[in-house]
Formats: C-alpha cells, sequence, structure tokens
C-alpha cells in the first residue's frame, strides 16, 4: 500500500529525475527542471508525465512489499541468534544490523524486479524528443507498445540479460535502503522514548517526519549510484551515448561532465524523495495499526 500510494502520487518527478539522469547535457530541453517539464508537455502532453507508471507500479507496490518483509525477518534472525526477545528488537539491534537486514532485503527485491524497473525506464525515456543536442534521444514512433511488449521485444532482441542491465549499480544501491532503514529505525527509537506514548504507537506526525529525514540521508548518499544505473539502463540507439558496463559509464561520465554529471536529476529527486517517502512509511504504519485493530 505505501509503495502504491508514493508511486501514484509523486510518479511525474520520477519521469522528470530519469530524463534529466540520462541527458547528456548538450541539449537545453533537460538541463533544468522547468525546461523538462515544458518539453514533456510541448512534446508529449499530460500523459508523458506517466509513461511506464504500469510497471512503476508493480514494481514499487512488489518491491516495498516485499523489502518490509525479508527486512523484518532478516531481523528476527538476527534477535533470534543474539536470544534476544524480537519484540524489542528496535532496543536491541544496532545499526550495523539494521543495515545489513537493509542490504539483504534490498539485494533479494533487486534481484526480483529489475526487469520492471528496467522496462519503466525504457518506457520513460522512449520518444522524448529534445532529450540529446544530437536528436539520437527522438524517435518517430515508441519502440515500445506498453509494458508487456517491452517485456518480449527485449528478450527477443536483448535476451534474458537484457532484463538485467544496470543490476550491479542496483545491487549497490541496496546501501540507499540500509541507509533509509538504519536511520529510520534510530530515529523511531529515539521518538518512542522521548514522547513516551502510552499506546506504544507512532502518531502520525513522526511517521512522516522520520520517513522523509531518513529518505533524504540515503539519497544524498546513493544519488550518483541511480545516475549509473538509468544510463546503463537505456535502449542504445535511443541514447547518445552507449556504455559497455558500469566502469565504462562511471569514467565517461565524470571526464566528459566532471561531478555534475553524476547529480543531474537531483532538484526533481530531492523534490519527489521526501514525500514519497513520508507517504511510504505512513500509509504502512497506518495500515499497521488498521490490522491490528481488526
Amino acid at each position: 500500500m505505501g509503495g502504491l500510494v508514493s508511486t501514484v502520487a509523486l510518479y511525474p518527478l520520477e519521469l522528470l529525475k530519469m530524463r534529466m539522469q540520462v541527458t547528456d547535457g548538450s541539449s537545453a530541453a533537460y538541463t533544468s527542471m522547468s525546461g523538462a517539464v515544458r518539453s514533456v508537455l510541448r512534446n508529449e502532453g499530460v500523459m508523458g508525465l506517466y509513461k511506464g507508471i504500469a510497471p512503476g507500479i508493480i514494481a514499487a507496490t512488489g518491491s516495498w512489499g516485499g523489502y518490509f518483509y525479508f527486512y523484518e525477518m532478516s531481523k528476527r534472525r538476527k534477535l533470534a541468534a543474539m536470544n534476544a526477545d524480537p519484540a524489542t528488537g528496535n532496543a536491541t539491534l544496532g545499526v550495523p544490523e539494521h543495515m545489513l537486514s537493509g542490504v539483504e532485503a534490498g539485494s533479494i527485491m533487486v534481484l526480483i524486479f529489475n526487469p520492471l524497473w528496467l522496462i519503466k525506464t525504457r518506457l520513460a525515456l522512449q520518444d522524448a524528443k529534445g532529450l540529446h543536442a544530437a536528436g539520437t534521444g527522438t524517435t518517430s514512433r515508441p519502440v515500445y507498445g506498453g509494458m508487456m511488449d517491452a517485456m518480449r521485444t527485449i528478450l527477443r532482441e536483448e535476451g534474458p540479460r537484457g532484463l538485467y542491465k544496470g543490476l550491479v549499480p542496483a545491487l549497490f544501491l541496496t546501501s540507499h535502503g540500509a541507509v533509509q532503514f538504519a536511520v529510520y529505525e534510530r530515529m523511531k527509537v529515539d521518538a518512542q522514548r522521548l514522547l513516551a506514548s502510552p499506546s506504544g504507537e507512532q502518531p502520525l506526525w513522526v511517521s512522516v517526519s522520520l520517513g522523509g529525514l531518513s529518505k533524504i540521508a540515503a539519497a544524498s548518499i546513493t544519488y550518483p549510484y541511480q545516475v549509473v544505473k538509468s544510463r546503463l539502463q537505456q535502449r542504445g540507439e535511443l541514447t547518445a551515448y552507449r556504455y559497455s558496463g558500469v566502469v565504462d559509464c562511471i569514467t565517461r561520465t565524470a571526464r566528459e561532465e566532471g561531478v555534475r554529471g553524476f547529480f543531474r536529476g537531483l532538484l526533481p529527486t530531492a523534490l519527489r524523495v521526501a514525500p514519497a517517502s513520508a507517504l511510504t512509511f505512513v500509509v504502512y504504519e497506518e495500515t499497521l495499526k488498521a490490522m491490528k485493530t481488526k
């Protein structure tokens, strides 16, 4: 529920982020957020802001649900190994244990959902006029007719491995979730001590604050990985660059665009991540309360 709500509510910012991440910087259309919005609305209409939302919803819903499940299971195993009570796990496990649980859960989700994240990226980037100055970001017609057509086309043209492009930086990005959950868990324990809620339940405003702050901390540390992943997941003929792998992508981005190249699309990301995470954790905590009540 958390992943579904946050994805639907803030998807346009996700699309703008991806398009700005993959631009080579030589076209004015996607070098600023205002320019990106104008380009999408002028060339593709309002619905252009929602390209790729179907696989995005499925991936976000499945991966968030799976992430919470495997994260909690990992914590329980660690508590059992310490002969600790799972009910008091937040006060027993330290930051390293929370981070390891986050990496474990994130890695499982990446292996399961990378194909859907890749398809979302492909659909969001296709037929994006003005993406590159050379015109290679413009197509006369969409390459993919939708999510299932994209799946079939990628399998036919690139084989199963094509669905796992960007896997290495995606696995590195598990550190994003690890940092986020470690920060969230730590702040949640501190908040519970300060508030001393008689019911033991977390107030709504606390979920909003902790969800947003933890996401900002994680995004600030791991953002360059996101840029590399988006660039590797592009369809070859639709991009000005064709990267042979992670090292080639990092090297060429650093050489040709400098440090700024690794932070393209940061503004829509900054506008999206805090409210998206706040929404996710609010829906998560409130859904838990509702389920406990029933």
